[in-house]
């Protein structure tokens, strides 16, 4: 295991473009939610950076013109922190505008949790606990197809991590060796009802991983240049992967971060204006 912070040869430099993709997305999921005044904005925003890092950077053959099964695959596990995937689609035009504005309405797919029928989204994902086993599965196909090339990302939250079928399958990844499979932790240290602390005490969830034969990294989940970095570091590993990804729950909104209650609530007009002048 790696110890706390992952460190390659890199640029100190924050990759500008990045940076002004992930403040972008932030201000759009922020504007989004209040618009349809739904939840998980905390959790939406804690995810950001990993999501664009990921989309405008990692993920082989994912654009419209050549996305299909064989390409790279992304399974936002956490669910509930669709809103930025939907962002991140509409930016690198898998969906319409257009459709997406009309989330939550009567025949849209566009709801608070993934639906299957949204281009690249292969598994809905509503109810936590689920998106590794799914990977599981599809990285067998891929072993039996003779598709070794691509990797399948499993974005999933710390919270996440007290279900028990992620251990299952986190036992079943390493003992089928699929060492395809990368699993991003967005390790915000909250969950709905409080700090993840409150409800299982201190975890390790490296070492957890790392119990179960997968080889673990612990990162900075906001510094994209890291995460770039050691995504793109052609690990050689034999394993499936672990990165514990520290966040902060309301990243970029100084009186959202670490503020449990933004779980659930959605920002008035105000509240969003005073949000969108810090993410200028």
């Amino acid at each position: 295991m790696e110890e706390i912070l992952y460190s390659l040869t890199m640029s100190t430099e924050v990759n500008n473009s990045s940076l002004a993709i992930s403040k972008e997305i932030r201000r759009e999921v922020i504007k989004f939610v209040n618009q349809h005044e739904i939840a998980h904005l905390g959790s939406c925003l804690s995810v950001v950076d990993i999501l664009t890092v990921l989309f405008f950077k990692i993920l082989r053959n994912y654009e419209p013109n050549n996305y299909s099964i064989k390409s790279d695959q992304l399974i936002l596990s956490k669910g509930h922190a669709a809103v930025s995937l939907y962002l991140c689609l509409l930016k690198k035009g898998f969906i319409k505008k257009s459709d997406l504005d009309r989330f939550g309405m009567s025949g849209s797919i566009y709801e608070e949790h993934p639906n299957p029928n949204i281009p690249t989204v292969l598994s809905a994902t509503g109810s936590l606990g689920h998106g590794l086993a799914f990977a599981n599965g599809l990285a067998l196909a891929n072993k039996s197809s003779g598709n070794l090339k691509s990797r399948i990302y499993v974005l999933m939250s710390d919270g996440e991590c007290n279900e028990g079928t992620v251990w299952e399958s986190a036992i079943f990844s390493s003992s089928k060796n699929l060492s395809q499979i990368t699993v991003l932790i967005d390790h915000n240290k909250f969950q709905a009802t409080g700090p993840i602390s409150d409800t299982l005490g201190k975890l390790s969830l490296s070492k957890m991983f790392e119990a179960m034969g997968w080889e673990t990294f612990e990162i900075d989940g906001h510094d994209m240049n890291m995460i770039e970095s050691l995504l793109s570091s052609n690990i050689s590993s034999s394993k499936p992967i672990a990165i514990i990804c520290h966040t902060i729950k309301g990243k970029g909104v100084s009186f959202m971060e670490n503020n449990n209650n933004w779980h659930y609530k959605a920002p008035n007009n105000s509240e969003m204006e005073i949000a969108l002048k810090e993410l200028l």
